[in-house]
Protein backbone atom coordinates (compact mmCIF):
# COMPACT_ATOMS: atom_id res chain seq x y z
CA UNK A 1 0.00 0.00 0.00
CA UNK A 2 2.63 2.35 -0.46
CA UNK A 3 2.29 4.92 -2.02
CA UNK A 4 -1.54 5.08 -1.37
CA UNK A 5 -3.56 8.20 0.37
CA UNK A 6 -4.09 7.20 4.08
CA UNK A 7 -7.72 7.20 5.07
CA UNK A 8 -8.84 7.79 8.38
CA UNK A 9 -11.97 6.97 10.28
CA UNK A 10 -13.53 8.81 13.22
CA UNK A 11 -15.28 6.53 15.74
CA UNK A 12 -18.14 7.78 17.98
CA UNK A 13 -19.97 4.97 19.14
CA UNK A 14 -20.19 0.80 18.06
CA UNK A 15 -16.95 1.34 16.04
CA UNK A 16 -14.74 2.67 19.06
CA UNK A 17 -12.54 0.20 20.49
CA UNK A 18 -14.47 -0.64 23.46
CA UNK A 19 -17.57 -1.81 21.93
CA UNK A 20 -16.54 -3.51 18.46
CA UNK A 21 -15.50 -6.58 19.87
CA UNK A 22 -19.09 -7.21 21.55
CA UNK A 23 -20.89 -9.63 19.39
CA UNK A 24 -23.92 -8.38 19.87
CA UNK A 25 -23.47 -5.71 17.84
CA UNK A 26 -22.41 -7.81 14.98
CA UNK A 27 -19.93 -5.29 14.02
CA UNK A 28 -17.67 -6.11 10.83
CA UNK A 29 -13.83 -6.87 11.21
CA UNK A 30 -12.55 -4.02 11.29
CA UNK A 31 -8.64 -3.65 9.49
CA UNK A 32 -7.55 -0.58 11.45
CA UNK A 33 -4.80 1.08 13.43
CA UNK A 34 -5.54 3.17 16.34
CA UNK A 35 -3.99 6.46 15.98
CA UNK A 36 -5.70 8.79 18.22
CA UNK A 37 -8.71 9.83 20.75
CA UNK A 38 -10.18 12.86 18.42
CA UNK A 39 -13.19 15.34 19.35
CA UNK A 40 -15.41 17.30 16.49
CA UNK A 41 -17.84 20.01 17.02
CA UNK A 42 -21.38 18.37 17.01
CA UNK A 43 -24.07 16.42 18.55
CA UNK A 44 -24.79 12.74 19.25
CA UNK A 45 -28.48 11.40 19.38
CA UNK A 46 -29.45 8.08 20.88
CA UNK A 47 -31.45 6.39 17.76
CA UNK A 48 -31.63 3.21 19.38
CA UNK A 49 -28.76 0.96 20.95
CA UNK A 50 -26.29 3.00 18.98
CA UNK A 51 -26.15 7.13 18.48
CA UNK A 52 -26.51 8.93 15.68
CA UNK A 53 -24.14 11.98 14.80
CA UNK A 54 -24.95 15.43 12.99
CA UNK A 55 -22.72 17.90 12.56
CA UNK A 56 -22.47 21.37 13.95
CA UNK A 57 -19.55 23.67 14.17
CA UNK A 58 -21.54 25.81 16.93
CA UNK A 59 -22.40 22.79 19.11
CA UNK A 60 -19.99 21.51 21.81
CA UNK A 61 -17.61 18.37 21.13
CA UNK A 62 -18.16 15.05 20.46
CA UNK A 63 -15.83 12.51 21.69
CA UNK A 64 -14.20 9.42 19.58
CA UNK A 65 -11.29 7.81 18.22
CA UNK A 66 -9.49 8.10 14.75
CA UNK A 67 -8.29 5.07 13.16
CA UNK A 68 -6.01 4.38 10.14
CA UNK A 69 -7.51 2.47 7.57
CA UNK A 70 -5.65 -0.57 6.42
CA UNK A 71 -7.63 -2.06 4.01
CA UNK A 72 -8.46 -0.03 0.47
CA UNK A 73 -11.92 -2.14 0.65
CA UNK A 74 -12.98 -1.35 4.52
CA UNK A 75 -16.10 1.30 3.28
CA UNK A 76 -17.54 -1.86 1.05
CA UNK A 77 -18.43 -3.90 3.94
CA UNK A 78 -18.64 -1.08 6.97
CA UNK A 79 -20.70 1.29 4.73
CA UNK A 80 -23.44 -1.62 4.24
CA UNK A 81 -23.01 -2.29 8.31
CA UNK A 82 -23.81 1.42 9.01
CA UNK A 83 -26.55 1.81 6.47
CA UNK A 84 -24.68 4.38 4.74
CA UNK A 85 -24.31 6.68 1.69
CA UNK A 86 -22.46 6.10 -0.72
CA UNK A 87 -22.15 2.84 -0.94
CA UNK A 88 -24.90 1.34 0.54
CA UNK A 89 -27.68 1.13 -2.13
CA UNK A 90 -30.99 0.47 0.14
CA UNK A 91 -32.76 2.79 2.39
CA UNK A 92 -29.76 4.54 4.25
CA UNK A 93 -29.40 6.25 7.80
CA UNK A 94 -25.92 7.71 7.47
CA UNK A 95 -23.77 9.50 5.09
CA UNK A 96 -20.12 9.00 5.24
CA UNK A 97 -18.08 12.72 5.08
CA UNK A 98 -15.16 13.81 5.27
CA UNK A 99 -14.57 16.16 8.74
CA UNK A 100 -11.33 17.59 10.14
CA UNK A 101 -10.77 16.14 13.51
CA UNK A 102 -9.03 17.25 16.25
CA UNK A 103 -6.51 14.68 18.09
CA UNK A 104 -5.29 15.02 21.89
CA UNK A 105 -2.39 17.20 20.92
CA UNK A 106 -4.29 19.65 18.84
CA UNK A 107 -3.06 18.48 15.27
CA UNK A 108 -6.34 18.06 12.88
CA UNK A 109 -6.71 14.83 11.09
CA UNK A 110 -9.15 14.39 8.31
CA UNK A 111 -11.44 11.80 8.73
CA UNK A 112 -14.54 9.71 7.25
CA UNK A 113 -17.74 10.56 9.90
CA UNK A 114 -20.95 8.54 9.79
CA UNK A 115 -23.42 11.32 10.22
CA UNK A 116 -26.72 10.63 10.85
CA UNK A 117 -29.52 11.34 7.71
CA UNK A 118 -32.73 11.00 9.35
CA UNK A 119 -35.14 13.44 11.52
CA UNK A 120 -33.81 14.05 14.39
CA UNK A 121 -37.33 15.52 15.96
CA UNK A 122 -37.94 13.47 19.51
CA UNK A 123 -34.31 12.05 19.55
CA UNK A 124 -32.80 12.08 22.95
CA UNK A 125 -29.39 14.11 22.89
CA UNK A 126 -26.11 12.83 24.70
CA UNK A 127 -25.32 16.17 26.65
CA UNK A 128 -21.68 14.87 27.45
CA UNK A 129 -20.71 14.37 23.93
CA UNK A 130 -19.79 10.72 24.76
CA UNK A 131 -21.62 7.50 23.91
CA UNK A 132 -21.93 4.29 25.96
CA UNK A 133 -24.90 1.90 24.99
CA UNK A 134 -24.96 1.12 28.94
CA UNK A 135 -26.05 4.69 29.55
CA UNK A 136 -28.94 5.20 27.45
CA UNK A 137 -31.92 5.81 28.84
Amino acid sequence: MSGQIKEYLFAYGLLKTEYRSNPKYQVPHMNVTFVSSGTLSGKLYHISHYPGFVFDEASPKVYGEIFQINDPDFFTDMDEYECAKPLYKGSHEYVRRKRKVETTDHHFVECWVYEYDKPIEGLEIIINGNFSPTTQS
